[in-house]
């Protein structure tokens, strides 16, 4: 049974780049999963992990965590497709801003310097 946290576990684990496993009540690094095996007698998946760590996951645990993964993974695109608004919104206001700056005739680059007889 999971106790009532005062803190939020989804969020430190997204934070840190984890997923949430077997309910809420751990977190892996799904980048150090070196090998994922079903155990035909217990019908149960193993999931191996860098250092020897092993975890046993029942069939309801890998499907919450394909939800987490794919969940994640949408959460992620909405992410950098704020970022890239926001990062086209930022060169908008400084293109307009320079456009602002500049009126006819004044820029004059280059403009050679009178020679004095």
């Amino acid at each position: 049974m999971k106790e009532k946290s005062d803190f939020n576990f989804e969020f430190i684990t997204l934070a840190l780049g984890l997923i949430p496993i077997q309910a809420g009540m751990e977190a892996i690094n799904p980048g150090a999963v070196t090998g994922i095996q079903l155990d035909p007698p217990s019908g149960k998946w193993i999931l191996y992990m860098h250092g020897g760590t092993k975890h046993v996951l029942s069939n309801e645990d890998m499907i919450e965590l394909e939800s987490t993964i794919k969940r994640r993974g949408m959460e992620a695109q909405a992410i950098q497709k704020e970022a890239v608004r926001q990062q086209i919104m930022t060169q908008n206001e400084v293109i307009n801003e320079i456009n602002r700056g500049v009126t006819a005739g004044g820029i004059i680059a280059g403009v050679p310097k009178r020679r004095q007889n």
